[in-house]
């Protein structure tokens, strides 16, 4: 009979896009590498980010704002 470790360990809670006074949080908990580039074309806004090449899909959240892009990849949030 085989041990489950992962059974046992407490939840973390998802971490919060904001801070206390409404601001909204910058943070890159799975350190991956991302580009914004607002410059070469002015009707076009290109946000890149550099995702593990076999990660299921169904791992990714994306949440677009006007002001702010948030990126939830395997639960942490970038």
């Amino acid at each position: 009979m085989q041990k489950n470790p992962d059974k046992y360990k407490p939840k973390k809670p998802l971490s919060r896009k904001f801070h206390g006074n409404g601001k909204v949080r910058m943070c890159n908990e799975g350190g991956y590498k991302f580009h914004l580039n607002e410059y070469d074309d002015a009707n076009f806004t290109t946000f890149t980010l550099g995702i593990p090449k076999f990660c299921d899909t169904s791992l990714i959240t994306v949440d677009i704002k006007p002001s702010y892009v948030s990126v939830r990849v395997k639960g942490k949030l970038t």
